[in-house]
């Protein structure tokens, strides 16, 4: 299950870092333990996941997306998935992911300012780049 973004008593709202982190915890407790150890085998080396299925994954982090956009922006979402993609756990890789493609479409539809194209394309940059030094 996705985290909701509340806005504190004092009326402020929650940094990038602080959002990713809600996330991340969301991710790690709704994985499954059994599911992790189970599919480790697949991967040559040891990695790190929470054990999430697929398609609950991608379920979860478009709600987290399409909620997250509509409070904070086109921008507060690539921050977060910029934070989410620089953890060590699989599924938060994949989270960051999910959420680029689902800004990249919107952005082939039109469906989106063309000011935040710019931003966009530096931002998948970094992300590709940090994609390629792991």
């Amino acid at each position: 299950m996705a985290p909701t973004v509340r806005v504190a008593k004092d009326g402020s709202k929650p940094t990038a870092k602080v959002v990713a982190a809600k996330f991340r915890r969301a991710l790690k407790n709704g994985g499954s333990a059994e599911y992790a150890s189970g599919v480790q085998w697949f991967f040559k080396d040891a990695i790190t996941l929470h054990g999430w299925y697929t398609a609950d994954l991608r379920r979860a982090t478009v709600r987290f997306r399409r909620e997250l956009r509509k409070e904070r922006g086109l921008d507060f979402v690539v921050e977060i998935a910029d934070q989410l993609f620089s953890g060590q756990v699989l599924e938060e890789k994949v989270a960051a992911v999910s959420c680029w493609k689902g800004l990249m479409e919107s952005l082939a539809t039109g469906s989106s300012p063309s000011s935040n194209r710019g931003s966009i394309a530096s931002a998948v940059g970094r992300i590709m780049m940090d994609w390629y030094i792991l």
